[in-house]
């Protein structure tokens, strides 16, 4: 069996999707699959291959497809800079051969339609339901052997739509990379901080609806001495941020790479997932990587109370307060700095919940779902 893994993204990014698409293509190879990725050529300021960026095993093979990268021209092309990239590679993807007993797997609905018209067996996984032409993405995803859903949210929404052949794979986490057995106090010395100071912190991007802002803001309702560490970002955003929040208290360290992460996780007393109920993306679709890398840390994760986000926290292994929220959200933090026996109990039960969400386990539900449909 061989997995062909297409996709029209950056490859390496530094969005969360790029890291899915690379650490899948690795646990697919480790249990025994032949795996290569085909990608586009992009202009791309990350000059460092996939396997180094993302910290991976070099176990699978890489395939660019040469194609003219329009973005640069976009404001001479009427902002169809986009279209023409997706359009040229769907183009050089139809001209693509493979042994037939190897199974597409994308991200892409364009890509899936072209392989399954083809008679390939196809995957697609999904990540949310497009907000509009819903009949053109129907059409595409009508002959596909399986969709594999990042949520139940997504899986209803494709479901509802009358396609029902779906599995449920939600992201997971690199136990071994991320459950590491350091001292908090000595991590928080690695990243900067002394063993005295309390760390409530959030790592991932600066989006609106990733909701750093209002973990930003319920510094405002906060009086003890505690700092506030928000950990990636673009520079454009932390700039920003930085400007709206001139406080002492809160440090915008910027984006770091994805091995050190377990060091910033384990150097926390609190980790907050401040998602807020703008999109549906949000409130349904996502599937944070980084939630299963919180539940990993061993800290406690104080959560926004979404229904993307109860699918995996719960009030037994998370503190949820009210989306959107930043003085409910203050109110926790300091409960959580209050009540050691309780948090500790919460914590121990998410670190429990987590093992059974790692990568690996992922990659084997999807083999073993192919292997019975062949």
């Amino acid at each position: 069996m061989k997995i062909i893994y297409i996709t029209n993204a950056r490859i390496p990014t530094e969005k969360a999707h790029g890291y899915q698409i690379c650490k899948m293509c690795e646990e697919f190879s480790k249990v025994g699959v032949g795996v290569e990725l085909i990608v586009p050529t992009r202009k791309n300021k990350i000059k460092e291959n996939l396997f180094d960026y993302y910290g991976l095993k070099n176990n699978f093979k890489i395939r660019h497809i040469k194609l003219v990268d329009f973005l640069p021209f976009d404001k001479f092309l009427f902002g169809k800079a986009i279209y023409l990239n997706n359009l040229f590679f769907l183009i050089k993807s139809f001209f693509l051969r493979f042994d037939r007993d190897s199974l597409i797997y994308t991200r892409s609905p364009e890509i899936a339609w072209v392989f399954s018209l083809r008679k390939y067996k196809v995957f697609f996984e999904a990540h949310s339901w497009p907000g509009s032409k819903t009949w053109i993405y129907k059409q595409m995803l009508k002959k596909v052997d399986l969709l594999i859903c990042n949520s139940n949210g997504t899986a209803n929404y494709h479901i509802k739509n009358g396609l029902d052949k779906v599995r449920v794979c939600h992201n997971g986490v690199d136990l071994e990379k991320f459950s590491i057995n350091f001292d908090k106090n000595y991590c928080k010395k690695q990243i900067g901080f002394s063993s005295n100071d309390l760390l409530v912190m959030y790592v991932g991007h600066l989006y609106d609806w990733k909701g750093a802002d209002v973990l930003a803001k319920s510094v405002d309702f906060i009086v003890d001495k505690i700092k506030f560490v928000f950990v990636g970002g673009s520079d454009i955003d932390i700039l920003k941020y930085k400007k709206k929040y001139n406080k002492k208290n809160i440090f915008f360290i910027g984006k770091k790479r994805h091995e050190e992460i377990p060091f910033y996780l384990k150097a926390a007393d609190i980790l907050v997932l401040p998602n807020v109920p703008i999109s549906k993306e949000s409130v349904m679709f996502t599937s944070p990587i980084k939630m299963f890398e919180y539940m990993s840390s061993g800290a406690p994760i104080i959560a926004s109370n979404l229904p993307s986000i109860k699918e995996i926290l719960n009030e037994d292994n998370s503190i949820l307060f009210k989306a959107g929220d930043e003085k409910d959200l203050s109110e926790k933090i300091v409960f959580c700095l209050n009540n050691g026996s309780i948090v500790n109990n919460i914590s121990r039960k998410a670190l429990s919940d987590v093992q059974t969400f790692s990568w690996s386990n992922r990659a084997k539900k999807i083999i073993k779902k192919y292997e019975s449909i062949k």
